[in-house]
C-alpha cells in the first residue's frame, strides 16, 4: 500500500498574519488613575491582548467596588477611544472589553503551527485566544470526543465549519478519515463533493437515514472489536477509518420527532468514540438539544440569538454580549472559565484550491513509497 502525501497548503492558504501588539501604555495609566480617583479597590488586574480586542479582568475587593467599576462605562469609552467598550461582571470579576479593528486570523495561521503539524489525532481548527494561542479541539481526546457549535445561521458559522472540515481533511489520508457532511437550505457543503472520503447529505429525511446508517456502523464495529478481543478501536489492529458527522443545521433536524432523534443521537454519542465515530452538531437554540448536551464536553458558543440561550449554555450573558464578527467562547473540561476565541477566516477561493489539491493528492500513485505506519499507530506514537 502506498503512502498518502498530504498537499503542501502553504502555497494556497493565507498564513502571513502578524498580530500587532498595540501600545496601550498611556491608556493603561489613565485607566489606573481613573480607578484611584474613584476609590476603587481591587485584588488583581489582568490584561490580555489578542487579535480582536484587549480585555481587562479586575477582581474587586468588594461588591461596592464591583458596582463602581460597572458604572464607569462612559469613561472607559473615552479613555480607550472606543465607543464599543463594554463592561460586565462575571463570576466575581469585572470584565472590561476594548474591541479594535481585527488583525485577521486566517485558517493557515493555525495549520502552519507546530501544534497542528505534530498532531496525530483529529485536530479541529478553532481559532486564536486572547493569549495568541492557536486553539484546536482534538476529537481523539477521550475528554472531548464531540463538539457542539451553538450559533445562528450566519456567515461566521459557515466559515467556522469549513475551517474545521479543511483542518480534518489536511491532516490525514482519505483512507483514514471519512466526513459525513449534513447541510441544509442555509448551509451547503457542495464545495467538498469531489472528494472521495466525503459524503454530503442535504434533505432532512436523508440526514435522518444517514444517522441510522452511522448508528448501524457503530454497532457493527462494536461487534468486530469485541470479536477481536479489544475494548476500543485504539486496541484494534485492523483497518478502520474515522467517521466524523458534521450536522450544520441541528435546529431544523431536532424540531421534528425530537425525542426519537435524541435517543438515536444519544447512542451515537455514547458508543461512537469507542469505534471512531464522532459528531459535530450545530444548534442555534441549545434547548432543542437538551437531551444530548451532556455528551458534549467541548462547546463553541457564538453570539446567541437570545440572551436566554447564552445563560442556558454558559451560565452568563457572555456570548449574548459579543460584538466581534466570528468570535466565540470555547468551553471544555480543561478550563475553568470559557475562553474567548477569534475564529479563523477563509475565502471561497482558498476552499476551492484546497479541494483541488486534495483531489490531486488522492489520485497520485506513490507505489514506490511503502506505508510504514497507519493512522492508529501514529495516534499511539504521539505520546
Amino acid at each position: 500500500m502506498s503512502e498518502y502525501i498530504t498537499p503542501d497548503f502553504t502555497g494556497f492558504l493565507r498564513y502571513h498574519t502578524r498580530w500587532k501588539r498595540r501600545s496601550l501604555g498611556p491608556y493603561v495609566e489613565e485607566f489606573m488613575e481613573l480607578l484611584a480617583e474613584n476609590g476603587i479597590r481591587y485584588r488583581k488586574i489582568t490584561k490580555l491582548q489578542g487579535p480582536s480586542m484587549t480585555r481587562f479582568i479586575v477582581i474587586p475587593k468588594s461588591a461596592e467596588d464591583a458596582r463602581k467599576l460597572c458604572t464607569l462605562r462612559s469613561y472607559y469609552r473615552v479613555i480607550f477611544e472606543q465607543k464599543n467598550a463594554a463592561v460586565y461582571p462575571h463570576n466575581g470579576s469585572v470584565y472590561i472589553d476594548i474591541p479594535w479593528q481585527n488583525d485577521a486570523v486566517w485558517l493557515g495561521d493555525l495549520l502552519v503551527s507546530d501544534a497542528y503539524n505534530a498532531s496525530h489525532g483529529l485536530p479541529c481548527a478553532a481559532g486564536m485566544s486572547l493569549r495568541r494561542e492557536r486553539v484546536f479541539v482534538d476529537l481523539t481526546d477521550v475528554a472531548t470526543p464531540h463538539l457542539m457549535v451553538c450559533a445562528g445561521r450566519t456567515p461566521a458559522t459557515e466559515t467556522f465549519l469549513n475551517g474545521i472540515v479543511l483542518s480534518l481533511l489536511l491532516n490525514h489520508a482519505p483512507s483514514d478519515v471519512s466526513l459525513w457532511l449534513c447541510g441544509g437550505p442555509s448551509l451547503s457543503f457542495s464545495q467538498f463533493s469531489s472528494l472521495s472520503n466525503v459524503r454530503i447529505f442535504t434533505e432532512e429525511a436523508v440526514i435522518r437515514s444517514a444517522l441510522d446508517d452511522a448508528l448501524e456502523t457503530v454497532y457493527q464495529r462494536l461487534e468486530i472489536i469485541a470479536a477481536a478481543g479489544c475494548g476500543t478501536i485504539y486496541d484494534y489492529e485492523g483497518s478502520m477509518d474515522h467517521i466524523i458527522l458534521v450536522i450544520g443545521d441541528g435546529d431544523s433536524l431536532l424540531s421534528h420527532r425530537r425525542r426519537e432523534l435524541s435517543r438515536l443521537m444519544s447512542d451515537l454519542l455514547s458508543f461512537g468514540p469507542e469505534v471512531g465515530v464522532h459528531m459535530i452538531l450545530t444548534c442555534g437554540h441549545p434547548a432543542l438539544a437538551e437531551d444530548v448536551l451532556d455528551f458534549f464536553q467541548a462547546v463553541a458558543c457564538f453570539r446567541t440569538p437570545r440572551k436566554e440561550d447564552s445563560v442556558y449554555l454558559m451560565g452568563s450573558e457572555l456570548a449574548y454580549r459579543m460584538r466581534a464578527r466570528g468570535a466565540f467562547y470555547l468551553m471544555d473540561c480543561y478550563h475553568r472559565e470559557p475562553r474567548f476565541i477569534q475564529g479563523c477566516s477563509i475565502t471561497p477561493a482558498e476552499i476551492r484550491k484546497t479541494v483541488q489539491e486534495l483531489s490531486a493528492a488522492a489520485e497520485q500513485d506513490s507505489q514506490t513509497v511503502p506505508q510504514s505506519m497507519g493512522f492508529w499507530q501514529k495516534l499511539f506514537a504521539r505520546v
